[in-house]
């Protein structure tokens, strides 16, 4: 919605009251709105049209104007100026004798701004007056029936709308039995959709209270109606888009019509505006037969002179002027005919009145289908499809056949184009001329041309195209393709008009025939065949191969690389595959040839491999690497990496990756590779474990869960079956265990499993130890000391004492000495713990001294087992002496200091018998020396 803001100037006289208003005739009269671009605030224009021929009085200064909405209860008035310039007499229509017609109108116009207090659908702005004209012969009660003039305003939908406004004043003379275009349409600022009707003329009641007046329709004299409120010949045509009434009155009368317009946007109904006025039919017009005017007298080149109108060779649009003003609704195309010099008829495609005014003009543009040609074309009126030609604003029709002559002089001049070919070789040329020709005069077999070279050798002619529309008489060019047949000709070519097969040369656009034997154009063309490879190349060695090509059609060329001909490179292109000076000479004969030079360099291009498509452990870390380069970009699933440019980069995602590698040469290499990122096990930390010989090894736990497992051996072979977190290793050794998650990335841990041996403990005495039976037999009262040792050493002693013929005791003595007291016999154990945590037990038995005891077996083998006889409690520092005798009684051994040492040396096996006298006593018995060979 535009905003428009309305100023107007105010003459403030005198006051006059509604009161005197109402004692005026009025003709005609509208209200329209404006919005001013200040919210709820609109300017309002009330015209009102005064009768003045009956000698009523004046309207008043001012005029008050009603705004109510029936939905908000509301009404209210709001006091309009007189505009300056108001109150002027209208001029008298030309259509009445200028005395005695009768008629003076007056238009006063009244402005004021008005702030609406809400929104509403149903704004109403209305103006009321009395008395209407009692000469008005289609309503009843004319003299009694007041003026009631409004127009509407949804501003809820529309709060910036401004409504229409009526293009043409209301006040006009008609006459019976001539045709009429009365023009009653608006125009609207911002763009709505508008539809006009013919409606009831409206009085009013009651008065500008809450919701406003409330109109009335005025009951019409039958059988007018709304739509047809006068009589007329086939009735009252009205166009309810246009507004545009069309009528031949036959009855002499004064007639109320009103016309609303009402406004639509987007579908919806914004707004109307209403117009009620007078229609005044008169008996006859001043028929004044409508003529030419604006003539020019023209001298014929063949002598004499004519009135009419001139034209310029080409022109399309023709001024038409009037000596009375015409109906623009009566102008049509069809009004018009135009024949050519040649007497063929140019067809009019429109005709439109200039400067249109209040729907008169007395100016009409003819625009034609072609350009006018040279020589004196015609122009008439006729009877248009709308059942009439012109009608002046009295209604009287312009004579059928009424015609004028338009006279155009062709001072055009052919100048003959020089067109300047680049090249000896050449079939074909185009000709712009500064004339268009007429193409139906050119002859289908082109005889209408001739062309020869500076020796006058003659070129055929194979073909002319241009844009000529083929059997159409006024299609026209100035651009011809000419082919030749190709040759060795001398430049310039000339290409003269002459007289074809059809009897003429050419003629223009003008219908002006071209002299024989002038020239239509000059062919310059060079000696030799420019020919272009183009610039130097430079590419990559991964670029498409370059590819040289010659700019020329000719019959042979020969491609060089470093001055040397390449074998076979006949054809117009070359693709280069290495770094050179490559040259290509083109030729049509001898004398015609042309040739060019291009370097092309190749350059490598760096070589990208970043290996196979890898799975990388998420904790291994995988680095890739793009080679050498001057710039890198590395990519992730085609998208670049920010801040990835660098010649090495660590995936830390799955994906594709991709480096951009650009060298020093601007060449550029990309690799790819797939990375999978798997997940890694825990790291496995299984303990060291040691055992001691002879106990149960304890197992070794890989300390991570959820994961596959294998474990092996220290010869790094697998264990068959030990596929679990604990393994029960089978002895000492180092064990691995290898973890993985289905199947990926592994992580391994080692343990060493250590067997520590049994300690070896031993015995120290004060009292020597009968190795028979591990026991001392004490002779004498005193204490005696045991000292246990051990190999490694013990980290803890536990003595445990057991008496003859009782139960053990502990002794409480963490040491690896004790004292046996005096006379304590009996059994004494002791538990030795070493620093690997392993135990050994010794014991000892602790005896009263007791007599001899005399073995009675001797089996010397070396074995370590009863070799010598052995006389246990026996103490060699005793006084003794000992004989033993064999079987005989012959005396086979005898001392005095005996150390349990005799084995029977010598002597055969058998019963000895010995002979001991020990400490003053004497013993005897055998001894039974058994030989045995096996140690």
């Amino acid at each position: 919605m535009k905003k428009s803001l309305y100023l107007f100037l105010v003459v403030l006289i005198a006051s006059a009251t509604v009161n005197t208003a109402r004692a005026t005739h009025i003709a005609a009269a509208e209200i329209t709105y404006a919005y001013t671009g200040t919210p709820n605030t609109w300017l309002l224009t009330m015209k009102a049209y005064r009768d003045c021929s009956g000698g009523t009085a004046n309207l008043g200064q001012t005029a008050s104007v009603c705004y109510a909405s029936q939905s908000l209860a509301f009404g209210s008035t709001v006091v309009l100026q007189l505009a300056p310039g108001s109150g002027d007499t209208l001029p008298p229509s030309p259509c009445l004798p200028p005395t005695g017609q009768g008629q003076c109108y007056q238009e006063y116009m009244y402005q004021g701004l008005v702030t609406l207090p809400a929104t509403a659908p149903d704004w109403v702005f209305s103006w009321v007056s009395c008395c209407r004209n009692f000469a008005i012969n289609n309503i009843q009660n004319p003299g009694g029936s007041g003026v009631l003039i409004r127009s509407g305003l949804n501003s809820q939908v529309a709060p910036t709308n401004s409504s229409p406004v009526f293009s043409y004043i209301p006040i006009n003379r008609f006459c019976i039995g001539n045709q009429f275009f009365y023009p009653q349409g608006a125009i609207d600022q911002d763009g709505d959709s508008l539809v006009f009707s013919l409606t009831d003329c409206e009085d009013y009641n009651g008065s500008c209270t809450s919701g406003g007046f409330t109109a009335q329709n005025i009951p019409w004299v039958a059988p007018n109606t709304a739509q047809q409120p006068f009589a007329s010949q086939n009735g009252i045509n009205f166009n309810t888009q246009t507004g545009m009434l069309t009528f031949i009155p036959t009855t002499q009368g004064v007639f109320n019509i009103a016309i609303q317009v009402d406004e639509y946007r987007n579908g919806i109904q914004i707004g109307y505006i209403r117009r009620d006025l007078q229609v005044n039919v008169v008996a006859a017009c001043n028929n004044i037969t409508p003529q030419f005017t604006n003539l020019t007298t023209i001298t014929l080149p063949g002598g004499g002179t004519v009135d009419g109108i001139t034209a310029n060779c080409g022109d399309t649009v023709v001024r038409l002027f009037f000596t009375q003003k015409m109906q623009c609704g009566s102008i049509v195309p069809n009004d018009f005919r135009v024949t050519e010099p040649s007497g063929f008829p140019n067809p009019v495609i429109a005709a439109n009145p200039f400067n249109c005014a209040n729907g008169i003009s007395d100016t009409v543009d003819v625009s034609l289908l072609n350009g006018l040609k040279a020589g004196i074309s015609w122009i008439y009126t006729k009877v248009g499809n709308d059942g009439n030609t012109l009608i002046t604003e009295c209604g009287v029709e312009m004579a059928e056949f009424d015609s004028i002559p338009i006279y155009v002089v062709d001072n055009s001049v052919l100048v003959p184009p020089v067109l300047n070919l680049p090249s000896c070789d050449f079939d074909n040329f185009t000709a712009q001329f500064n004339l268009l020709l007429d193409c139906s005069t050119i002859a289908t077999n082109l005889s209408d041309f001739t062309l020869t070279d500076s020796n006058g050798v003659n070129i055929p002619i194979l073909s002319v195209s241009s844009n000529c529309q083929p059997g159409n008489p006024w299609s026209y060019d100035d651009t011809y393709a000419f082919t030749i047949t190709p040759g060795n000709y001398t430049s310039p070519l000339i290409l003269t008009v002459k007289t074809g097969s059809d009897g003429n040369t050419i003629a223009n656009s003008c219908g002006t025939l071209l002299n024989p034997n002038d020239t239509l154009a000059i062919i310059n063309f060079a000696d030799y065949i420019p020919v272009s490879i183009g610039p130097d190349i430079t590419i990559c060695a991964n670029d498409p191969a370059a590819v040289l090509t010659a700019n020329v059609s000719v019959a042979n060329y020969q491609w060089y690389l470093n001055g040397s001909a390449i074998a076979g490179a006949t054809n117009p292109t070359h693709q280069a595959t290495q770094t050179g000076t490559y040259s290509v000479v083109v030729s049509t004969s001898p004398t015609c040839a042309g040739n060019d030079t291009a370097e092309v360099t190749i350059n490598p291009v760096p070589v990208v491999n970043l290996g196979p498509d890898t799975m990388v452990c998420v904790l291994a870390g995988y680095t890739l690497n793009a080679g050498s380069g001057a710039t890198f970009q590395w990519l992730m699933n085609g998208s670049p990496i920010s801040g990835a440019n660098q010649q090495n980069y660590t995936p830390t995602q799955t994906g594709t990756f991709s480096a951009i590698v650009t060298n020093s040469s601007n060449c550029t290499d990309t690799g790819s590779v797939e990375i999978t990122i798997v997940n890694q096990a825990a790291q496995p930390t299984p303990l060291d474990v040691s055992y001691c010989e002879g106990e149960t090894i304890p197992p070794l736990d890989a300390n991570v869960s959820n994961v596959d497992y294998q474990w092996f051996d220290g010869n790094n072979n697998a264990i068959p079956g030990e596929t679990n977190q604990v393994f029960n290793p089978t002895g000492p050794g180092t064990y691995t265990v290898v973890v993985s998650i289905n199947g990926g990335c592994t992580n391994q841990g080692t343990a060493t499993v250590t067997e520590n041996p049994t300690p070896e403990v031993t015995f120290s005495t004060t009292y020597p130890v009968d190795p028979m039976h591990n026991g001392i037999h004490i002779c004498d009262e005193d204490d005696l000391e045991v000292t246990v040792t051990s190999n490694p050493g013990a980290s803890s002693y536990v003595w445990t004492y057991t008496a003859v013929g009782g139960s053990a005791t502990n002794l409480n003595n963490n040491t690896s000495m004790y004292l046996i007291p005096q006379y304590a016999y009996g059994e004494y154990e002791v538990e030795v713990t070493d620093v690997n945590g392993c135990v050994n037990k010794v014991h000892v038995e602790v005896e009263e001294e007791c007599e001899l005891v005399f073995y009675n077996v001797i089996t010397p083998n070396g074995d370590g087992n009863n070799d010598v006889w052995v006389i246990e409690n026996f103490d060699p520092s005793i006084s003794h002496t000992l004989n033993i005798y064999n079987r005989w009684g012959n005396e086979v051994y005898s001392t005095s200091g005996y150390q349990n040492d005799w084995a029977g040396a010598d002597l055969p096996h058998g019963v000895y018998y010995y002979v001991l006298n020990y400490n003053g006593e004497g013993y005897h018995g055998n001894i039974t020396k058994i030989k045995r060979e096996d140690k």
